[in-house]
Order: C-alpha cells, then structure tokens, then sequence
C-alpha cells in the first residue's frame, strides 16, 4: 500500500511543478505587451531516483526548483536612456510651443522683407523723397516687429521660468529621496 500512495505523491508533486510552469507561461504571454515586464522561466528539477528496480532506477518526479526573470541589463539600460531622453524631448517641446505661437506670418520675417523691398526702392530712385519715407516707415515697422517678437520671448521665458518654479519642490524631493 506505501508503494502506492507514494507513487500517487510522486505524480501530484509533479502535477503541481508542471501547473506551476504552466501558469507562468500563461503569466508570460498574458503580460507580453506591457511595458517594463521581464519575462518569467520557471525550472523544473527531476528528484534523486529512489528505487532500484532490475537494471534502472525508478524517479520520483519532479519539482519546481525556482521562478528566475529573464533580464537583459543592456536592453534595461537601453529603457532608462529612452526613457530620459523621451522626458527631455517633452520638456524641450513644451519651451519650444511656448515660442511657436509667435506668428511668423505677421512678424519679423514680413517685415523685413517689406523693408528690403522698400531699400530697393530708394536704390532706384534716391532723390525720391516718397521712397524715403516709405523706407524709414518700413524700418519703423521692422523695429516694431522685433520689438514685439522679443517681448514675446520675454513672456514666453518668465512662463517657462515660473513653470520650473513650480516644480521646483517636487524635484527637491525627488532628489531627497534618491539620496
């Protein structure tokens, strides 16, 4: 009657090593498309035979010898430098959309063009006192345009600079706990 219980010991043992590694398949492939998983290698070890029996050894099944993570230190090193460098790109596109709403179209690149054209003008005809001054209301305009642009940037960096106030504490701590 041992000799039969055991064997039914033995072949739960091994049921239960292999529903072990099944279900961590199951994990694997339930979790293969999130981000930051590693995936999971369950190891199985056949037992120390136990009984001779004629010429062979007869086993006594196998166990679940340990779950390890597949990791590749490159590829995670990988992840962090992405992952620092997607954080800057958001950063350096949000300063960058702060100055793009300045309107190219009506800025300075019109008026210096009008400007241009108005000095080709008088180049043509200098004696002309209309040319002059379409050419100094020209350049009026340019230093009106640049003055506008710059107080755009001016406003666009006090804005970027009181967002980096603002998150000046959570870094803080951040940094504390790093530390």
């Amino acid at each position: 009657m041992s000799g039969l219980l055991s064997l039914l010991s033995q072949g739960a043992s091994s049921l239960q090593a292999t529903q072990a590694w099944s279900s961590t398949v199951a994990q694997n492939l339930s979790n293969a498309n999130t981000p930051g998983y590693a995936r999971q290698r369950a190891q199985l070890a056949a037992l120390l035979p136990g009984e001779r029996v004629g010429d062979s050894w007869l086993g006594q099944g196998a166990v679940l010898a340990g779950v390890t993570q597949s990791r590749d230190r490159f590829v995670e090193a990988q992840f962090a430098q992405a992952t620092e460098q997607q954080a800057f790109s958001q950063a350096e596109m949000g300063v960058l959309q702060g100055v793009s709403v300045l309107d190219v179209d009506s800025g300075v690149q019109p008026a210096i063009s009008d400007f241009y054209a108005k000095l080709r003008a008088l180049a043509q005809n200098p004696g002309s006192l209309n040319y002059r001054e379409a050419a100094v209301a020209s350049a009026k305009q340019l230093a009106l345009s640049f003055n506008r642009t710059g107080g755009a940037i001016d406003s666009a960096r006090t804005a970027i600079d009181e967002q980096l106030k603002g998150s000046l504490p959570e870094v803080n701590q951040a940094a504390a706990q790093i530390a």
